[in-house]
């Protein structure tokens, strides 16, 4: 997860933004510490399939 936010050129709080959870969620799941809830694994694997324009054109909507 962190691979990718750093790919797309993203600070946790505005991929955190982007997934629709808290800064300190996406901290734990970089960290490893959780995962993410099956709940959230849609958009997990959503953001995880966006290239850099799609996600940032997503961002502006949130």
């Amino acid at each position: 997860m962190k691979a990718k936010r750093q790919s797309l050129g993203m600070s946790q709080e505005q991929m955190a933004q982007l997934l629709g959870i808290s800064t300190l969620s996406l901290w734990k799941w970089e960290s490893c510490q959780v995962t993410p809830r099956t709940s959230m694994l849609e958009r997990h694997f959503v953001a995880m399939d966006m290239g850099k324009r799609e996600a940032w054109r997503a961002l502006e909507t949130v």
